[in-house]
């Protein structure tokens, strides 16, 4: 029975019904699922019933993902050291404008399109935590639509941790979806790892230590006006220190009398936010960024390849473990390839 799941999302069928046609059709694929007699080919109800019990075994599910992880971190040089998050849309398999849905777990909710406009979906949202080097997936979470990406990001990170036998990165990277407080401040103190998150800028700051020098992605400004330099990060501290930029250029600034030139130090909790152990104005911050799109190819060829939003069953539970095992498909196939 596992052999022939997973065999459905390695060929990318969507149905069971689709599978048993491809197991009856093709002799070589069900011999290779251990099926040798027509009549040993599973019924949907075989399906329906062994989905169940793999639901009411999710743990075990949960752990063979976690050793997929685990194998992957043995081959793989760094994996796992800088992970991206996001989500994405995975449409119900239902009619959300029907007064009597068919799916009730699943909810609406809206997302920005190109054109600037809202665009309205129904169905559910699916969470994930990439590798940033390889864009393979770690970890997935399954929420309904109308869960904010904000709101769910600690309890997929929480999540991981938990089931992850190395999971301790040491950067976290994610758009603005995920610009607050409370998440900047867990990566720092729960996980001992530096946020990598694109800033939501508003005309309305807080009032901090330094905001009368400070811009708004957090770089301070000496006495002389000039944008100060960042010259490192004090992990043991969670302070970062500045130095005058027109000191460090060898000219006249002043600052102060010193010739070291003016220094400040911004600890990071007073400001969470914009005072981050890589500060978005060094090009660190910027090459780090850039690699947030892993997590985005990996949604892709997860909806391309492995049928992540070709829905053909309904309720939160069901759909979060499609996603699980979609995930898992994608990993073994990786570390088949390695």
């Amino acid at each position: 029975m596992v052999k022939t799941i997973l065999a459905g999302f390695i060929l990318n069928i969507p149905t069971d019904t689709g599978l048993i046609e491809a197991l009856g059709d093709n002799p070589l694929l069900s011999h290779l699922c251990g099926i040798f007699h027509p009549d040993d080919i599973p019924s949907p109800w075989a399906y329906s019933r062994f989905r169940n019990k793999l639901l009411a075994n999710r743990e075990l599910v949960l752990g063979r993902m976690a050793a997929l992880v685990s194998d992957l971190d043995e081959v793989i040089p760094g994996f796992g050291e800088t992970v991206a998050i996001d989500s994405t849309v995975m449409h119900a398999y239902s009619n959300g404008a029907r007064k009597r849905q068919s799916d009730p777990d699943a909810s609406w909710s809206a997302k920005s399109g190109r054109n600037g406009h809202k665009e309205w979906w129904f169905g559910y949202k699916g969470h994930l935590i990439a590798d940033a080097n390889t864009d393979i997936p770690m970890w997935v979470q399954v929420t309904t639509a109308k869960r904010h990406d904000g709101q769910q990001s600690l309890p997929l990170l929480k999540d991981a941790k938990k089931n992850l036998r190395n999971f301790s990165p040491k950067y976290f990277l994610a758009d603005r979806g995920y610009d607050g407080k409370n998440v900047y401040k867990a990566i720092v103190e729960e996980f001992d790892a530096i946020p990598i998150i694109l800033m939501r800028l508003g005309s309305k700051e807080p009032t901090e230590p330094w905001d009368e020098r400070c811009d708004q992605v957090g770089t301070p400004y000496c006495d002389d006006g000039a944008p100060m330099q960042f010259q490192g990060y004090d992990r043991e501290q969670r302070m970062t220190e500045w130095r005058c930029s027109n000191k460090l250029k060898g000219e006249l600034c002043l600052c102060t009398d010193s010739d070291y030139g003016q220094v400040v130090n911004l600890r990071i909790s007073d400001e969470y936010r914009r005072y981050c152990p890589v500060p978005r104005s060094t090009r660190q911050w910027k090459l780090l960024y850039n690699k947030r799109g892993s997590v985005e190819r990996a949604f892709s060829r997860l909806k391309e390849y492995k049928k992540l939003d070709n829905l053909k069953i309904r309720g939160l539970a069901k759909v979060e473990l499609h996603a699980i095992l979609a995930v898992m498909v994608m990993q073994a196939q990786a570390l088949g390839r390695l």
